[in-house]
């Protein structure tokens, strides 16, 4: 395997791991609590956006070394990271945070799996087509049914600071 598709798989290994454990968090915590705008956020909240705010932090560094970086992960990542730190530094909000991360990591996994295995040489295989499937039907259902309504709410509430209101509206754009 060349170095940029090497690299690039090794990346994901870990994107995938941080995938599949915020996505089983974050779902749990979609099906158990109800959201509320302006809520404080709670140690589960809490817990949860540090995690992703350290993966987020690791993996911009790493694609920054290994030269895999370019405008949109920049954007992407650093819209994530301040949204994340302004959070944690406001106390509240962490709510949406962690709804956000549902919808956007519910379909990681099958992507990164479909790119993996690509690299590996098995990009006419059933796998890959099953990992397409589910990414296509993941993100459907993360960004269309899911984020939506989401990010209606998170623009809409009243309580919630303007920088946390064009994070997620920059986010949800640039995730399209």
């Amino acid at each position: 395997m060349k170095r940029v598709p090497y690299l690039d798989m090794r990346n994901r290994q870990v994107s995938f791991v941080h995938g599949i454990l915020c996505m089983c968090l974050a779902t749990h915590y979609v099906l158990t609590v109800e959201n509320s705008c302006g809520s404080k956020t709670n140690n589960y909240e809490y817990n949860i956006v540090v995690m992703s705010c350290g993966y987020f932090s690791y993996d911009f560094l790493s694609m920054g070394w290994f030269g895999l970086l370019d405008f949109d992960m920049t954007l992407h990542h650093l819209l994530c990271i301040s949204g994340m730190v302004y959070t944690l530094l406001d106390g509240s909000g962490a709510n949406y945070i962690v709804t956000g991360l549902f919808m956007a990591e519910v379909s990681n996994p099958a992507m990164h799996m479909r790119i993996m295995l690509k690299h590996v040489g098995l990009r006419y295989s059933r796998a890959y087509e099953v990992a397409e499937f589910f990414y296509f039907g993941s993100f459907f259902v993360g960004r269309m049914l899911i984020g939506h309504p989401a990010v209606y709410a998170i623009l809409t509430c009243g309580k919630l600071n303007l920088f946390a209101k064009i994070v997620c509206a920059g986010v949800m754009a640039q995730s399209y």
